[in-house]
């Protein structure tokens, strides 16, 4: 993986325009790492809307894949992830039994949708998103929303993973790989309640399977990532925090 910006593409790379606090974002990232498909990184500063971004993407929103064949364009998290599976398949991310498979896409689904709107991207919208566009103070409202609501979420994860090795099964998918990258920007954030006072110990389950996405390769070229005016808690890139 190389990185760059909006104003230098390199003609006929594979390119991911992203942000590095986008938890969609990095669940591709992780998807290409762990199937080892080499790419560029190009960041976009999606709330400012740009022209030529929005020419790429018309709902101006990250992750947006650009093949090396420079007519092959894709957009959105699940089409670009559905995408690599299909085009690189020699590292798989999901089972081969389709009841298996149904179940990677379902938690897929929950975490890039159903957590993101009521998590991630609710804390990413009132921390960050809205600081860099200036387009007004957080609403506590919502802060509180998302951390009440994510203490639901992880209690539903710790409820799995008292039952299965990993999320969806006996392995790693890409379940995985997904939820990692939302309880990424949020521990980021601080906002990860690993020391619950009431469901400490539901926790440590999911802060076990944390710890071990958190010694991959994948995970670990997340935390070089650095977003100017914010500093992550000291534990966020260590595997044994």
């Amino acid at each position: 993986m190389r990185s760059s910006d909006s104003r230098v593409i390199d003609i006929g790379a594979r390119r991911l325009v992203h942000h590095p606090l986008c938890p969609l974002s990095r669940f591709i990232r992780m998807v290409m790492t762990e199937k080892e498909i080499e790419y560029t990184l190009i960041e976009e500063p999606f709330w400012q809307k740009r022209e030529s971004f929005l020419y790429l993407n018309p709902a101006g929103s990250v992750p947006v894949l650009a093949e090396t064949d420079k007519r092959v364009l894709i957009c959105d998290v699940l089409p670009i992830y559905e995408y690599l599976e299909e085009a690189f398949p020699d590292k798989p991310l999901r089972p081969d039994h389709p009841v298996e498979r149904a179940e990677v896409r379902r938690l897929c689904y929950w975490f890039n949708v159903k957590f993101y709107n009521e998590v991630s991207g609710l804390l990413l919208k009132e921390r960050v998103w809205n600081r860099l566009s200036r387009e007004g103070y957080p609403d506590s409202q919502n802060i509180r929303t998302a951390l009440r609501e994510i203490v639901t979420h992880m209690l539903y994860m710790s409820e799995i993973l008292n039952k299965r090795d990993w999320l969806a099964g006996s392995r790693m998918t890409a379940a995985d790989l997904a939820a990692a990258a939302h309880l990424s920007s949020v521990d980021f954030l601080g906002n990860a309640p690993w020391s619950h006072q009431y469901h400490g110990e539901a926790f440590d389950i999911v802060r076990d399977w944390y710890a071990r996405i958190k010694s991959r390769r994948a995970f670990r070229e997340l935390t070089d990532d650095v977003v100017q005016g914010f500093t992550p808690p000291l534990h966020y890139a260590n595997p044994d925090f």
